[in-house]
């Protein structure tokens, strides 16, 4: 046996072959086939790379594979763990990629969260109550206007709407509901109108308003007819509104009496309009209009 030196094969080391034509021949043709073999496997990695459809593992296991040809252990060995390192190095690189990726992708979603937030905050309209929702109620008491009902000319009766607070009151409505007592036949109050008052200032009145002279009111009346029921003001501004009986007798004179309970400004009438309920309701009013709280209708 001669030894001779196959650079292409073993990196210059000697190795033991035969010494004949044949040998050789054999020998070179298993380091080319091994050589052939693995550049085939490592092109054939590549172009699946490309091309994206071979996994990352098979690629290095094929280059471990293709390692096998190489007749130097060492060097084999060397090769090997290149490739397994560049495995294990590519390996991190990916997921330190995907970390990336994936923060990018929360910190993408985490704006489009707080910009979809602060636009639908920006569309909504502002329900907050403003700085003076908060301030005593007394202080909002004050700042509100109080108006108020009274009747002058005893034997004529006529309505005045007065406002009895430093602020103007606008749209003053107020309502007067009366039975005339002396026809017990007739169900319904007098056709007296609800009406509104446009304007007052602080401090002054409205009226007189005629309530008996009209064309529907004064072919029910006569003198001396009893008149009973009651009468409520109230306005937008208003603190509170303010609810009367009133009882007159025509030609001579009458009272009212405000109902310090009812401060919503609601009339008072019976359940319905028959006759017996409307006595028991002239009773209701009598007993709750104590003698004490009763305001005699003056002359002016």
């Amino acid at each position: 046996m001669n030894a001779i030196r196959s650079p292409a094969c073993a990196g210059g080391k000697i190795f033991p072959v035969a010494a004949t034509a044949d040998g050789r021949k054999r020998g070179g043709r298993r380091c080319t086939r091994g050589w052939m073999a693995g550049l085939e496997l490592v092109g054939y990695c590549a172009k699946c790379r490309s091309i994206g459809g071979c996994s990352r593992i098979l690629r290095r296991l094929w280059g471990h594979l293709a390692a096998e040809s190489i007749l130097d252990q060492d060097r084999r060995g060397r090769v090997k763990l290149i490739f397994w390192l560049m495995f294990a190095v590519f390996v991190l690189a990916t997921a330190w990629q995907q970390l990336r990726v994936a923060e990018a992708d929360l910190v993408r979603d985490t704006r489009g969260t707080w910009a979809d937030a602060i636009a639908l905050r920006e569309s909504r309209p502002n329900t907050t109550p403003p700085f003076f929702a908060y301030l005593d109620s007394t202080s909002a008491k004050a700042a509100s206007s109080d108006v108020a009902l009274r009747f002058i000319y005893p034997e004529e009766p006529a309505l005045m709407i007065v406002n009895q607070s430093n602020l103007g009151a606008r749209d003053i409505k107020w309502q007067v509901t009366l039975w005339n007592m002396d026809l017990p036949e007739r169900n319904d109050p007098l056709p007296i109108p609800t009406s509104t008052f446009d304007w007052l200032r602080g401090h002054t009145e409205g009226g007189p308003q005629n309530l008996f002279g009209t064309p529907t009111v004064a072919p029910l009346l006569k003198s001396g007819n009893r008149l009973f029921g009651s009468a409520t003001v109230d306005c937008p501004q208003c603190s509170r509104g303010r609810t009367y009986i009133v009882y007159i007798v025509l030609g001579k004179g009458g009272w009212l009496s405000e109902v310090k309970n009812e401060t919503r400004g609601r009339i008072l009438i019976p359940p319905n309009f028959l006759k017996e309920t409307r006595e028991k309701y002239f009773k209701f009013l009598e007993a709750a209009a104590r003698p004490k709280m009763r305001t005699p209708i003056q002359q002016r």
